[in-house]
């Protein structure tokens, strides 16, 4: 038998097939950013693999993988056809540090042999942006993360979850709190949504609201995250006790890589095969143990808590009597401001004190309300004299040292010279005589006869002269009757108290039709506050709730208005910061208000 001779070039094609197939190629790129996705891929020219060998890989975090897949390569040459079999496997990795990191090589089973690959360098570098990602999630409901598909369609707890965290879990009442949530993602999330709850218990202000959250990468119990602060929310507890802070449930839409794919059609197509799907998480709910403020309060207590200074100041110290001069009180610091009460006035009984008008310069800090609060009395001194305006008491309670602080202004003198309209006198001076006053008297025997059309001595003269005396005493006894009334200031803050309150009423209605929500909550609040305080001749430091109650009931007003009245007020205090649509209770608000108040005027 006569064998034939195999070409040269037929062996040397056949043994570098042979090598070719007992070695593992390894592609990676040689660079990428903190947060980038990419694919390692192994590619081995056999068929079948009997065991695969992966070791860790330092800076990375494997998401997915290893992934085999196979494919056959045709050759024709000379007249003949060869068939070759090709085996990838391949690893989807997300970086998570920087620095130079070695990819490890692989080690493959086959036919009873062991192939490796060699290893490879990748440098990983900070992206753009603090968290290396390409770009930023929006700062409403919606946030948006590197774009990073799970790779299955599965996310676990410890994929994604959002922490709920509250600066101090034991606090007293009104110290202000910092409540944050933050979202924590190792997948790719297109949109989160969640709605704040309603807190019962709390005085609540949103601390920040930026146009776009601010990414960043973090370590949390030993694994790689990119966190986003969602929401931060100003706290300041209204009543002592166990305050709980609710779960809230959010709704968030996460890329994943459908289980079915083939990574190496992803790795070679442009990655396009991603599915959304949705992912309900829940933060915890956040428990706070409030102490309430120190017992027996300060009997000038202005309800302050924080950490305060005060300023004051008096213009004019010298004027006239039945002018008008102006005290400021300025109170800086920080704390629960917004809900500071005006301290009680130090003028002299004689002199005439209005209500205090309130200026509020503060902006919202981690630390409370930050800023300034004055206090404009304005007084009118009726008399002349040298009189001593005694310091005005502050009190306010620091949170840090437990105790009450009392801060006291300096002392002023007020000098009140004679006005013009003051203990006036009419003089000699003041009477003149006309010359035409006195007319020519006719000398001579006169004649005197009575005319029968006079009025004298007629029924109807003296009828009218009983008419006019009985209307002359009338109009004495009720000037005189005003003038006691006018001096009675409490009187008169209730006649105006209507007035006043259905001005105010006027004004937030057309705050309601431009739908000015705050602005028409504070005046709602002040209709409602101001006329039960003229009403019911209460003064500023003693206008709370509880008192309200209290006087309306001893004014014979009926539970039911009351539970109505102090309902209303207590809607515009969580209106004016609750999250939500204020516009939506706007309308009812108002309705209320003006029915409350009507009723009550009927009443009292």
């Amino acid at each position: 038998m006569r064998i034939k001779k195999i070409p040269a070039f037929i062996i040397l094609i056949l043994f570098c097939v042979s090598v070719y197939a007992q070695t593992v190629k390894l592609d990676a790129p040689g660079h990428c950013t903190v947060g980038e996705k990419i694919q390692v891929v192994y590619t081995i020219g056999v068929s079948s693999i009997e065991d695969i060998s992966l070791g860790e890989f330092p800076g990375f975090r494997k998401i997915y993988g290893p992934n085999v897949s196979s494919s056959s390569e045709y050759s024709y040459i000379n007249g003949r056809s060869t068939q070759r079999e090709i085996t990838y496997i391949s690893v989807t990795l997300v970086a998570v540090q920087t620095g130079k990191f070695r990819i490890p090589p692989i080690t493959i089973r086959t036919n009873g042999k062991n192939v490796r690959s060699k290893a490879a360098e990748i440098t990983v570098t900070q992206g753009s942006g603090s968290s290396g990602s390409g770009h930023q999630p929006s700062a409403g409901t919606q946030s948006s993360a590197p774009s990073r598909p799970a790779a299955t369609g599965h996310i676990g707890k410890d994929d994604l979850f959002i922490t709920a965290e509250v600066s101090k879990d034991h606090a007293y009442e009104q110290e202000a709190l910092v409540l944050t949530y933050k979202i924590y993602s190792t997948v790719s999330l297109r949109n989160i949504t969640g709605e704040m709850p309603e807190l019962d218990g709390f005085h609540c202000q949103e601390l920040e609201n930026k146009p776009q959250l601010s990414l960043a990468s973090e370590t949390h119990k030993g694994r790689r995250y990119l966190t986003a602060v969602w929401r931060k929310y100003l706290l300041f507890p209204q009543k002592s006790g166990r305050l709980r802070i609710p779960s809230i449930k959010f709704d968030a839409e996460c890329e994943v890589i459908s289980p079915a794919m083939d990574l190496i059609d992803e790795y070679f197509n442009g990655g396009n095969l991603v599915n959304i799907t949705t992912k309900t998480i829940a933060t915890p709910a956040i428990d706070i143990n409030v102490k309430p403020l120190p017992t027996p309060k300060p009997d000038d207590f202005s309800g302050a808590v924080g950490h305060y200074t005060i300023t004051s100041s008096l213009t004019p110290s010298s004027l006239k009597a039945n002018d008008a001069s102006t005290f400021r009180l300025v109170v800086s610091g920080s704390g629960n401001m917004k809900l500071i009460r005006a301290p009680k006035s130090a003028f002299p009984a004689d002199f005439e004190v209005y209500d205090p008008k309130t200026d509020e310069q503060t902006q919202i800090t981690p630390h409370g309300n930050q800023g300034t609060v004055t206090f404009q009395y304005v007084t009118v001194p009726r008399h002349e004299g040298k009189y001593d305006i005694e310091p005005l008491r502050f009190v306010y309670f620091d949170p840090d040292k437990a105790q009450y602080v009392t801060l006291k202004t300096e002392k002023y003198t007020m000098n009140v010279s004679k006005g013009t309209n003051s203990g006036r006198t009419t003089s000699q001076e003041d009477l003149k005589v006309l010359g035409n006053d006195i007319h020519y008297i006719k000398t001579g025997n006169a004649s005197i006869t009575r005319s029968q059309d006079t009025l004298y001595g007629t029924t109807a003269y003296y009828l009218t002269y009983v008419g006019l005396t009985a209307l002359f005493v009338l109009t004495l006894l009720f000037l005189r009757r005003q003038a006691r009334l006018n001096a009675n200031i409490a009187h008169r803050r209730g006649r105006r108290a209507s007035r006043a309150a259905q001005k105010r009423l006027r004004q937030a209605h057309r705050l309601l039709l431009r739908h000015q929500a705050s602005d028409f909550y504070d005046e709602i609040m002040h209709a409602l506050l101001g006329y039960a305080g003229d009403k019911l001749n209460i003064t500023t430091q003693e206008l709370n709730k509880d008192n309200l109650a209290d006087t309306f009931r001893q004014r014979g007003v009926g539970e039911q208005l009351i539970t109505t009245y102090i309902d209303v007020l207590t809607q515009c205090e969580f209106a004016r910061y609750a999250p939500g649509d204020p516009h939506a209770t706007m309308e009812t608000i108002y309705d209320a208000a003006l029915g409350a108040i009507n009723e009550m005027e009927k009443i009292i």
